[in-house]
């Protein structure tokens, strides 16, 4: 809400929320997230006008693809939307545990001056302009979010913070060039983070590189969701360098 509080939207019902919705903007990119309808008040067609809304805001606001993060048993819903499957994603989470990598790369903590570099660099691989939501969470857990530097450029950054149950990884975003790279930095976040804590992740499943580091540092493989897309299709192929979501709600 800090970073687009007009998009977040809510249904009423004889002056009840039931429902809500969070339509952001990305720039070009758009994202549709935090899709909510009270169980009472299902199969009455208000996650539909909840999802027109959202959707005609971001349309209006120039955006030229919009993407969510589908639970299976909601893909229907966004195909009879226009929504197309693109790829699915998969959570994946770990009990903290003492890690080591082979440091080839600077890592060191984000600060402030790292964004501009970060959000270019997540940009080429997103394809959308997610600055103001990283600045939201270095601002939040300052210490927990690094990058890393490679011959004078900055090839990788991850951000990690507390939720309820643990910690989540992500975003994290490195150069698909440089595995070892992507491997400090999941080494740095893990060292972040408190042992025994649990640690979830979400990752894409056209990543091989990433859910390989996964299962190596005793990742276990969850339940997976479905990236879903409208409008005009993105490069597959920008996910090779996209080693964890930001959140299923903001992409």
């Amino acid at each position: 809400m800090r970073c687009e509080p007009r998009g977040f939207l809510v249904a009423e019902l004889q002056g009840r929320l039931v429902g809500q919705v969070l339509s952001i903007s990305y720039g070009e990119l758009g994202w549709i997230g935090y899709l909510i309808v009270l169980q009472g008040y299902r199969r009455q067609g208000i996650g539909s006008a909840l999802m027109r809304t959202g959707i005609a805001r971001l349309k209006v606001l120039d955006v030229q693809t919009i993407e969510l993060e589908a639970r299976p048993e909601a893909v229907g819903l966004y195909e009879q939307m226009g929504f197309e499957a693109e790829f699915k994603t998969w959570k994946y989470r770990c009990v903290n545990r003492p890690a080591s990598a082979v440091v080839t790369s600077k890592v060191e903590v984000m600060h402030d001056r790292d964004l501009v570099q970060a959000s270019t660099l997540d940009k080429s691989h997103f394809f959308g302009d997610r600055s103001s939501v990283l600045e939201a969470i270095l601002v939040d857990n300052p210490g927990r979010c690094y990058v890393a530097d490679l011959k004078g450029t900055l090839r990788g950054y991850v951000m990690c913070r507390p939720t309820r149950t643990g910690f989540r990884i992500g975003p994290f975003v490195c150069d698909p060039n440089v595995p070892e790279v992507a491997e400090a930095l999941l080494v740095a976040a893990m060292k972040s983070i408190p042992l025994g804590a649990t640690i979830s992740i979400s990752a894409p499943e056209t990543n091989r590189t990433c859910l390989d580091l996964l299962s190596k540092y005793g990742f276990e493989r969850l339940s997976p969701n479905v990236r879903m897309f409208v409008g005009k299709k993105l490069d597959p192929n920008r996910t090779l360098g996209v080693f964890a979501l930001g959140g299923l709600e903001k992409g």
